[in-house]
């Protein structure tokens, strides 16, 4: 940040994982036509003014497949991750510090958890104190059994032509009917670099062949790209709604219990009735008040000060079985 002086320990870095805007190269977040679309331009990702002005860096990558070769694989977790530590590498090449922690909102915050998972092999001269994971998406490959509901009619194109994208090994005619596959084509032609930002047309039911989830090879996967399933070793901070509807809370609550299954130290942040996309404005004080703690080595505590509206905070994943008290 220009005028802001160099902190005592350098400048850390803040890794903004976006959300989603498409698949092709005219969605990618970093182009001028996406300004101020979902929350993913530089002027929006929501009281980083607080960062700045304590002397750190913001970064924020695109995906794979926006802006390189390719439609992009939604929702590759790993793909994702890598890309968002790639951006805290970058920032290192200028002067950055080592330390880094990583937020990321909806297709960002399973980008973000999946950071956490990559971040000991990919790249270990990360200083990693923190994740955050805003309205977390999961269970993406269960959507083909409820293509009725209008939450899954909203983005399961997306998740088909993401999948199809991210494993060209595979048979596609094993879940798309030629009129799918058809389709698919139609959306790749579309990927160009000065392209604009295009939707997959596909016709469910009608262009697919089968649900992938009956499909063992396309089973496996999906399933490959649920966030929670390996170990994150940094604390993760949930912030979820129980009104969230898109990222649906009982579906975060299962990331949450996997996170923790898999040895990683969650909280969550728990608001009542904000949607998906003001889940992220009513929590931006307070979160940055939390990662610039983290930033600074401040001790994790469940006592947190909060200034703006104040949610349940959860030590225990919503779902978790208490155990049964002991002998007294």
């Amino acid at each position: 940040p220009v005028g802001v002086p160099v902190p005592a320990d350098g400048r850390h870095v803040v890794a903004w994982a976006h959300g989603t805007t498409g698949l092709v190269d005219g969605c990618a977040p970093s182009l001028d036509n996406q300004a101020g679309s979902r929350l993913n331009s530089p002027d929006s990702y929501d009281r980083i003014d607080a960062i700045l002005a304590a002397g750190h860096v913001v970064t924020a990558s695109d995906y794979p497949g926006l802006g390189t070769p390719g439609v992009h694989p939604y929702l590759d977790g790993v793909g994702e991750g890598r890309s968002v530590l790639d951006s805290i590498r970058v920032a290192q090449r200028f002067g950055a510090s080592d330390v880094a922690v990583i937020q990321g909102f909806s297709q960002g915050s399973q980008a973000a958890i999946f950071a956490g998972q990559e971040w000991s092999t990919y790249a270990p001269e990360i200083d990693l104190r923190a994740v955050v994971a805003i309205g977390t998406p999961a269970r993406f490959g269960q959507a083909f059994a409820a293509l009725d509901l209008p939450v899954v009619q909203s983005y399961i194109g997306k998740v088909l032509a993401g999948i199809v994208a991210g494993h060209p090994e595979l048979d596609r005619t094993e879940i798309l009917t030629p009129s799918g596959a058809a389709a698919y084509d139609r959306f790749a032609a579309l990927d160009t670099p000065d392209g604009y930002c295009e939707s997959p047309g596909f016709d469910p039911p009608n262009d697919i062949a089968a649900d992938p989830m009956t499909v063992p090879t396309w089973r496996a996967a999906f399933e490959a790209n649920e966030p929670g399933r390996s170990l994150v070793p940094v604390p993760v901070l949930m912030v979820q709604s129980e009104a969230d509807e898109q990222a649906l809370a009982f579906l975060a609550d299962g990331v949450c219990r996997d996170l923790v299954a898999n040895g990683a130290d969650v909280r969550m942040w728990r608001y009542d009735d904000e949607s998906h996309v003001d889940s992220v404005e009513v929590s931006a004080d307070d979160r940055m008040a939390w990662i610039l703690d983290r930033l600074e080595g401040a001790p994790l505590t469940d006592d947190v000060a909060f200034t703006g509206e104040e949610p349940q905070v959860l030590a225990a994943c919503p779902g978790t079985v208490e155990p049964a008290p002991g002998p007294e």
